[in-house]
């Protein structure tokens, strides 16, 4: 009975832990670190409980998200059937005690398929990447690969297509206000990046006028400008899906001073 008692307290004690780390392969990675240190069938059964959270969050994730694509909303089906898949055979090896010899390495091998379960199926919220013909993460690739000259004007348009998105939001009756105000101030981010003024290479010579070298910090500049893109659009679609059921008080939708609207900027994370 004293054994129990502990066992549930200790349970509820990495319960507690989890609660503060939502992201599911933390979850799997966090496991497999108290595993060395917990019995194999307590392990097994919080992995249990870990599992049925999760496909409660991607269920109720999927049914507040209006404009999924069916694309995304096959995603979020597969990763629920994948990972009840997953719970069904671990609750099979529990009810055989197939973790009480060698559990520890058993478990681990449950934990890892977790893991590979969200790697495999992420949940995204950014807009596909078929709808850009473009990622960030592609043009971050293509420094010193491709010309500096087409990789800029490869990146301007690629930040062009993201604000008109954004602004198409900012501007649909269907989202609420904190959206719009998402949309507004994330268009003011994105802004100085399409208008950056990129150095002009410098060439140098020798006195008899004879070029002897290039100079160009575009590279730099280039790589410095996308990851700033990439770091706003990782921000603001997710955050811009997870205000769909949010609303302000009226009152609170009166034009507001430049003081409040850097206060809005902040609260939004938009400057970290």
């Amino acid at each position: 009975m004293k054994l129990i008692l502990i066992n549930c307290f200790i349970l509820i004690c990495l319960q507690n832990q989890f609660l503060a780390k939502p992201v599911p392969l933390e979850d799997g990675v966090l496991l497999l670190q108290i595993a060395d240190n917990y019995s194999a069938p307590l392990v097994a059964s919080f992995l249990h409980s870990r599992i049925e959270n999760t496909v409660k969050m991607v269920e109720e994730l999927k049914k507040s998200l209006e404009n999924l694509s069916e694309n995304q909303r096959n995603l979020f089906i597969l990763k629920v059937k994948s990972l009840e898949a997953l719970d069904k055979r671990l609750n099979a090896l529990q009810k055989t005690d197939y973790f009480a010899i060698n559990g520890t390495e058993r478990v681990k091998y449950s934990i890892e398929q977790y893991i590979l379960n969200n790697e495999m199926f992420p949940i995204e919220l950014r807009p596909e990447e078929g709808k850009f013909n473009s990622t960030p993460d592609y043009l971050l690739k293509q420094i010193n690969v491709m010309s500096n000259d087409d990789l800029i004007k490869e990146t301007n348009n690629l930040i062009k297509a993201h604000l008109q998105d954004i602004e198409t939001k900012e501007s649909n009756e269907k989202y609420n206000e904190l959206q719009k105000l998402t949309a507004s101030l994330t268009k003011r981010k994105l802004n100085p990046l399409v208008n950056f003024k990129y150095s002009d290479p410098v060439i140098q010579r020798n006195h008899y006028g004879d070029q002897t070298s290039i100079t160009d910090n575009r590279p730099s500049q280039i790589e410095s400008v996308l990851r700033q893109f990439k770091n706003i659009l990782d921000l603001f679609y997710p955050q811009f899906e997870n205000l769909a059921n949010q609303s302000v008080p009226p009152a609170s939708l009166k034009p507001v001073n430049s003081e409040v609207e850097l206060g809005a900027l902040r609260a939004l994370k938009i400057f970290q």
